[in-house]
């Protein structure tokens, strides 16, 4: 896969990561009106009918010690109103979080607007949205000094860090470049750079913890090397090559590794210190996302089984007759515990993991007029947060290093807006 192919396929799977590069920490672009609307609605505390006793299709099932809330009485909700333009013929594009408030973000621009969205379109700008600021701010665009090519822009990456720095990767011809951006000067700092072949180039995206920052390398042959930091200092602390997502707990290695028999058999592990657990998709089960918390250590893991008998009474008839012949199975363990947090069969489910935050959305709908719901569980206090969501969506994403989540509104480039929504803890009177 080309580089150039590769952006444009992360642009498209909601931008998850971004790109970057130069000192425009601070401009704001005055084509952009946002709006801060927050809620922090007071009512008494009370414990909400689960799913399956609203009487919901495909019902989120919830292990019963597990307590559902809404969520506008425990957090702070804020909602964005985000352009979808710049300017004629400059299409903003938001990502993953980055920060609190700053979400990656990219500038695509139609070379014929009149054709929006048939036309191909070039990646001239990378940076972060600021919804606080209602602001984008460029990090590298192709109209600033160093005046870099559209090729250039394309193979530069933001990433996730802390509150006031970003990781910032340039893929070379032969080399991956990793910089500490820091947001307040928009100074860059080297951080490590990788050899890289024609052939192994990519082998995943950085990502934190609350204590670690991992950086993967290719290693020739298609093998990964991870290197983990210090998230505070930058100093390297170890380098593994057991396994791919690698990640630390408690001190001992947490990876994902896959194994192929013949040319239709696969078998994917999951490792947490000594255990292993496995998923065959010969009898299509798959391990779809895992994640670590920090408060209280646990490792999550969602898993996915196509053909599956659990949960039989949450199968509806169009269920059974539809044209895919199965009703997903989806089942969040915490390990080592063993424990079932969640599950569910029908729609299909996602899962994103903080330090102290699980987020869970249904990514599927039994029709247009469902209620949709997300869910941010709290694992410290064994509570789940329900969101109901108001307007189709995209996705729900939980900050890695801190207790904050957004959900995406669908775009709308007619009425050339979207809406954003966040939730955080109440600050304590």
């Amino acid at each position: 896969m080309k580089k150039r192919t590769f952006t444009v396929f992360l642009i498209c799977a909601l931008a998850l990561v971004s790109c970057a590069g130069n000192s425009h920490a601070g401009d704001k672009t005055s084509e952009m009106s946002t709006t801060d609307e927050t809620k922090t609605v007071e009512t008494a505390e009370k414990a909400l009918a689960t799913e399956a006793e609203l009487g919901m299709a495909h019902p989120m099932r919830f292990a019963d010690d597990i307590t559902i809330y809404d969520a506008k009485d425990k957090l702070t909700e804020k909602v964005y109103e985000v352009p979808t333009k710049l300017d004629e013929n400059r299409f903003l594009i938001v990502g993953g979080i980055l920060a609190k408030d700053k979400l990656s973000a990219i500038v695509m621009e139609a070379k014929d607007p009149d054709a929006w969205p048939e036309t191909l379109m070039d990646m001239v700008a990378i940076g972060y949205y600021d919804l606080e600021e209602g602001a984008f701010v460029p990090v590298r665009d192709v109209n600033e000094a160093p005046y870099p090519t559209l090729e250039e822009v394309g193979s530069m990456h933001l990433n996730a860090l802390d509150e006031e720095r970003l990781v910032f990767d340039v893929y070379n011809a032969d080399t991956i470049d990793y910089f500490v951006y820091t947001m307040a000067d928009g100074s860059l700092e080297e951080l490590v750079r990788f050899p890289h072949t024609e052939d192994d180039w990519f082998a995943g995206i950085p990502y934190v913890t609350r204590e670690h920052l991992y950086i993967p390398e290719p290693v020739e042959g298609g093998g990964v090397r991870t290197h983990i930091y210090d998230r505070k200092t930058l100093e390297e602390v170890k380098t593994s090559e057991a396994g791919e997502e690698l990640r630390l707990y408690r001190g001992e290695e947490v990876y994902r590794t896959g194994a192929q028999s013949g040319e239709t058999e696969w078998t994917e592990e999951l490792h947490i210190g000594d255990a292993t657990y496995a998923w065959e998709a010969a009898k299509e089960e798959w391990l779809h996302q895992f994640g670590i918390t920090a408060e209280p250590e646990a490792v999550y893991m969602l898993s996915q089984y196509l053909r599956s008998n659990e949960l039989e009474e949450d199968v509806t008839e169009a269920d059974r007759t539809n044209e895919m012949g199965y009703a997903p199975y989806h089942v969040v363990r915490e390990m080592p515990a063993d424990k079932i947090i969640a599950q569910m069969r029908g729609d299909y489910l996602d899962m994103s993991v903080g330090d102290r935050w699980i987020g869970f959305w249904k990514a599927g709908y039994s029709g247009e007029e469902a209620e949709r719901y997300a869910y941010l569980y709290v694992p410290e206090e064994n509570i789940a947060l329900r969101i109901a969501v108001e307007e189709p969506a995209s996705a729900l994403l939980v900050l890695p290093t801190a207790p904050y989540a957004v959900i995406y509104g669908d775009r709308d480039d007619e009425a050339g807006k979207f809406m954003i929504y966040t939730y955080e803890p109440r600050a304590e009177k």
